[in-house]
């Protein structure tokens, strides 16, 4: 994993790169964007092709989660969704790195949002691709797994 570290020790800069929008740790302290309405399911959809899975574990039975190092944005995203009947369950992994600053062993944390019930996967599917700006800004590779899963439980 190719990973960058810029460490900037002068407290007057630090402040001016924060005030131009920087923020330290973003991956662990991001919140949930404000975003207008009717954007929201384009926003799910971006963040889903970047940070999410869908993988068919066997034939006809899927796999779909959103994952993130912020718990406070899986949460958020979660509430969200229940709010509008998708179930869902978060879950938290735990994996071992060398710091290579002291070469001591951590323990980090990734967030994993799974979408639980057939009917969750499939409200979240009809929102993700069937609004009217879905159609044409997706990863492809993740769209073809999820339409195969659905034309094969819901196709009349």
């Amino acid at each position: 994993v190719n990973e960058y570290t810029l460490s900037i020790n002068r407290i007057s800069m630090v402040r001016d790169v924060m005030k131009l929008g920087v923020t330290p740790n973003k991956s662990r302290t991001m919140t949930l964007p404000e975003i207008p309405e009717e954007y929201f399911w384009d926003f799910v959809r971006g963040y889903f092709d970047g940070d999410g899975s869908a993988y068919a574990e066997s034939p006809g039975k899927l796999r779909v989660v959103f994952t993130s190092w912020s718990e406070q944005f899986l949460k958020q995203l979660e509430a969200r969704f229940n709010s509008l009947g998708i179930v869902t369950s978060l879950k938290r992994k735990g994996y071992s790195v060398k710091n290579k600053g002291t070469g001591e062993i951590e323990t980090r944390y990734s967030w994993y949002l799974w979408i639980n019930t057939r009917d969750s996967r499939y409200s979240l599917y009809i929102e993700m691709y069937t609004t009217p700006s879905s159609g044409w800004l997706r990863l492809e590779r993740k769209f073809e797994i999820y339409k195969a899963y659905i034309d094969f439980h819901f196709a009349s």
